[in-house]
């Protein structure tokens, strides 16, 4: 799979990644975020629920270098990326990014869980990811470059 670009984030990508809306279910129950938004409640139900420990990180393999695929080849890549966390062993739920604004399709994805970081960015950088969104408890959401 083609690898992220080694630039750093333009103004307008880092934009869209602030604006977004990182969306997880959690007791039936959507918990929205942005970037450098704490997401406390969600944190302690992941505490409580799963067992989180430390930080977790939103990874979604669709639309790799902010380039927009079609639905029919990002949901191959989002089969492949669930199956690859499987064999990896990876704890992960279900995570959706969102442009509030509709401009931009949905990216489902992964909240990974107990996962490091340095293995969060490989697993962003082999499904050409530009970034990844760190949560952790008492922290403010944080945007992380793959480089």
């Amino acid at each position: 799979m083609a690898g992220s670009s080694d630039q750093p984030l333009d103004d307008h990508i880092a934009a869209a990644f602030r604006q977004a809306e990182y969306c997880i279910w959690l007791d039936g129950r959507m918990h929205a975020f942005r970037i450098g938004e704490t997401a406390a409640e969600a944190l302690t139900h992941l505490q409580t629920l799963a067992g989180l420990s430390g930080a977790a990180y939103v990874v979604t393999p669709c639309n790799p270098g902010a380039h927009r695929l079609s639905m029919a080849v990002n949901r191959t890549r989002l089969a492949s990326f669930r199956e690859q966390l499987k064999l990896q062993g990876v704890r992960w739920m279900p995570a959706v990014n969102r442009d509030p604004t509709g401009e931009w399709p949905d990216e489902p994805g992964a909240l990974l869980l107990d996962c490091s970081e340095t293995d969060a960015l490989e697993i962003a950088r082999e499904y050409g990811q530009l970034a990844i969104v760190r949560l952790a408890p008492r922290e403010r959401s944080e945007l992380i470059p793959v480089n």
